[in-house]
């Protein structure tokens, strides 16, 4: 009878430890689980300030706008109110203002895209108005995802044509 009750509590026991194995394999997936979503949760905040930032940015320097210089696809030249000359170009995979990147470190651009228009309209070739907005589209990865941010950007005009009265 010794013998029964001895391997019953070793039965037990295993048992016991079993499911607490069991138990704390599924914490640790859980765990884990959450983790992950951490991770991913934390990489998208960093997007959405390297985003802001960006935005920020782009007003800052494109809005003091007095004149476009150059205004291609990917790369823009302007002067603002002061006269300095503003360079917005993507190079190894960095979107530069001037000589400051915009996205951070962690973060890599794949494409940028600037459309200009013109009182409403797209500017095309031929059309010889002043331009009064930019509208951009960037593309950039970060940690393994990839973000689009895309807005526009309408230019203080300093000029005005066609004012009637006295001024």
């Amino acid at each position: 009878m010794l013998k029964n009750q001895k391997g019953y509590t070793l039965t037990e026991l295993i048992v016991v430890l079993l499911l607490m194995s069991v138990v704390s394999l599924f914490a640790f997936q859980a765990y884990l689980y959450i983790q992950k979503r951490y991770v991913e949760w934390e990489n998208d905040n960093r997007a959405a300030m390297v985003i802001m930032r960006l935005t920020q940015g782009l007003e800052e320097h494109i809005g003091r706008a007095n004149r476009l210089m150059i205004a291609e696809k990917s790369s823009l030249e302007l002067r603002d109110t002061k006269g300095v000359l503003i360079k917005v170009e993507a190079m190894d995979r960095k979107l530069l203002i001037g000589d400051r990147n915009m996205l951070s470190d962690g973060a890599l651009l794949q494409q940028v895209d600037f459309e200009y228009s013109s009182s409403g309209k797209p500017e095309v070739e031929g059309n010889t108005g002043a331009i009064d907005c930019v509208a951009y589209t960037i593309v950039f990865s970060h940690g393994k995802k990839i973000y689009s941010c895309k807005g526009s950007i309408a230019l203080r005009k300093l000029n005005t044509f066609n004012i009637t009265g006295t001024v």
